[in-house]
């Protein structure tokens, strides 16, 4: 099966960019999908709606989505959506659905295609903290996300992540997962998959 556009050549900086949160024209628009802290620091959290949203993703899935459904359910207009697929950050199918008596004519996509802008639209630590304990069957093991403990590293890596994080305006552990989908879009797959079955698995998600 066709692995979801972010596993591309361009992974890292693709997902950089849509990890920014989407941001609409409208007044009063709020970034929604981090807050800043006493501090300035971003936080990585969710408001409960996306939470929703995630879930009804993940869990309730349908075998198809019109576009105004899937702009609604990732939390993005239908113009920021219909643009993630014309200039390519999505890599998505779509079909026409028959005309019905009466009926408009709506472009119709794939769960699987959903499921892969839910990736791009939050980060996988996002999914899991949202689906909570019903991620067990909804996620592949491997996607889980677990804790890197006794990792050191010199001061300066530290901070030069930090920066980049700030600059870029998300977490450093949204920073690091996107730079390392550049290293996943550069392995091999088949010989990972030898040593660490599963792995192929988790990549390709939801596209398996």
């Amino acid at each position: 099966m066709r692995a979801p556009s972010f596993f591309s050549a361009d992974a890292a900086a693709r997902r950089l960019l849509t990890a920014i949160p989407v941001k609409s024209a409208g007044k009063g628009h709020q970034n929604t999908n981090q807050y800043t802290d006493t501090i300035g620091i971003l936080v990585d959290m969710l408001p409960p709606t996306h939470r929703e949203a995630i879930r009804a993703i993940f869990l309730k899935r349908r075998p198809e989505y019109t576009t105004r459904d899937a702009a609604q359910l990732l939390r993005m207009t239908l113009g920021e959506f219909l643009a993630w697929i014309e200039t390519g950050v999505l890599d998505i199918e779509v079909r026409r659905k028959r005309r019905q008596l009466g009926g408009p004519r709506h472009a119709l996509i794939p769960w699987k295609e959903v499921a892969s802008a839910a990736m791009l639209r939050w980060t996988v630590v996002q999914i899991h903290d949202a689906l909570g304990k019903d991620a067990d069957g909804a996620l592949p093991r491997l996607l889980w996300p677990v804790e890197l403990k006794a990792v050191r590293l010199p001061a300066y890596q530290v901070r030069l992540l930090e920066t980049l994080a700030q600059n870029s305006g998300v977490t450093v552990e949204e920073y690091v997962y996107t730079a390392l989908l550049g290293v996943e879009a550069a392995a091999s797959h088949a010989e990972i998959e030898s040593m660490l079955p599963g792995f192929t698995e988790a990549v390709q998600f939801p596209n398996v």
